[in-house]
């Protein structure tokens, strides 16, 4: 029998950090070889993988061109889709991958279920953080009507169930894998740091990825001034792109707390060869989330064997044992934040050790053969149930 077909459609792919997850499932998925797999993305995804088929159906949906006509072309793209699966008429999954959900991506699912394929939708953040869609009707639309939904943690097929209602047989949690295809050839931290222009002396914390509140930036800089007064020496390197946030107000909270010498701000995306010396550059990584439902940088920080202090919420309480591979603390809590990271610090051997059980535990239990064949099993549910 031919191949069943799979659209797996993600529209952010190169633009942004997404690739790192993109590529590594869809070249497990490919080399398993179960199913066609065809990664739908955005023009801005230059490096393929190997034994991947890529099909950049979205160009010109980013940068500063009149937000209609990006929005026309994404649409454009979504209807592209469609059309191939209409004109072949083989079996085939759409498998959606979106933060946010709009008329269309509902309107693609109506129009794919209705030719006879199944639906399969990702769900990285189950409510939406943006506001307008939170709980909304289209993102209610598509959980109903997918065929399966995957989270990535318990939390979140509990949150699916809670607020959405969503029936736990349809609910699959197949883990966020690890970062382990990337890292590469080890680079010492002195020049790692001097790679990134950054002091080659002294402790560097390390807030990585996107900025929005939901992050909770402000509460590890209100951490910053008891951290200093343990360690004076120590910085902390912001590195990430602002999303739908207003970076004014953190720098008024630096200025007020008299800590702006000891932050270094990077605001803007940072590609992937840049992301594995921030890693390698720090001392600790700190994730002081008000909500998560998965959380990819803390398992990179985590396959790169650095130290972290995360807070306990969302799908990164699953990841963590806490005093082993990291350590979990309250949100908005900023001095239990401090005490961790000056635990760390003062203990360079006891992070060190620390990081490297992170290491192995994520290597161990988050590795992407796994999370793939994970996947595939989905794949097959939903191809059965549909005919």
């Amino acid at each position: 029998m031919e191949q069943a077909r799979v659209y797996y459609v993600e529209p952010i792919g190169g633009h942004a950090g997404m690739f790192y997850y993109d590529r590594a499932l869809c070249s497990e998925l490919a080399r398993q070889g179960s199913y066609d797999i065809i990664w739908v993305t955005c023009d801005e995804t230059r490096e393929m993988p190997e034994g991947v088929r890529v099909w950049h159906a979205f160009h010109g949906i980013y940068g500063e061109r009149l937000a209609w006509l990006r929005g026309l072309r994404y649409v454009w793209g979504l209807w592209q889709v469609l059309w191939d699966h209409w004109r072949r008429g083989e079996r085939a999954i759409l498998h959606l991958h979106f933060f946010t959900v709009a008329p269309a991506e509902c309107l693609m699912a109506v129009l794919f279920k209705r030719s006879g394929g199944g639906v399969v939708f990702t769900a990285h953040d189950v409510v939406p953080f943006d506001a307008k869609q939170a709980a909304g009707p289209w993102v209610r639309r598509v959980y109903s009507l997918a065929d399966r939904i995957i989270v990535h943690a318990e939390h979140g097929a509990r949150e699916l169930s809670d607020v959405f209602g969503c029936a736990r047989a349809k609910v699959r949690v197949v883990p966020h894998g690890n970062y382990a295809p990337f890292v590469g050839e080890p680079v010492a931290q002195e020049e790692a740091r001097r790679r990134l222009g950054l002091a080659d002396s002294g402790r560097i914390i390390l807030f990585f990825g996107s900025i929005k509140r939901v992050k909770g930036l402000d509460t590890l800089l209100a951490a910053m001034p008891d951290i200093l007064r343990v360690h004076p020496e120590a910085t902390l390197v912001i590195a990430g792109r602002v999303w739908k946030d207003d970076f004014a107000a953190y720098e008024d909270l630096i200025g007020r707390l008299g800590v702006a010498s000891k932050v270094e701000a990077r605001l803007r995306f940072i590609p992937e060869e840049e992301a594995a010396l921030y890693f390698q550059a720090a001392d600790v990584v700190v994730l002081p989330y008000r909500k998560i439902y998965q959380s990819g940088v803390l398992l990179m920080a985590m396959s790169f064997g650095c130290p972290v202090v995360a807070t306990h919420c969302g799908g990164m309480a699953e990841v963590v044992q806490d005093g082993l591979t990291g350590y979990l603390v309250p949100p908005e809590n900023p001095s239990e934040l401090a005490d961790r990271v000056c635990a760390l610090l003062q203990d360079p051997e006891g992070a060190r050790q620390m990081g490297e059980r992170a290491r192995r535990y994520v290597e161990h239990h988050f590795g992407w053969p796994a999370v793939a064949r994970a996947t595939l099993s989905v794949y097959a549910e939903v191809l059965g149930s549909t005919g």
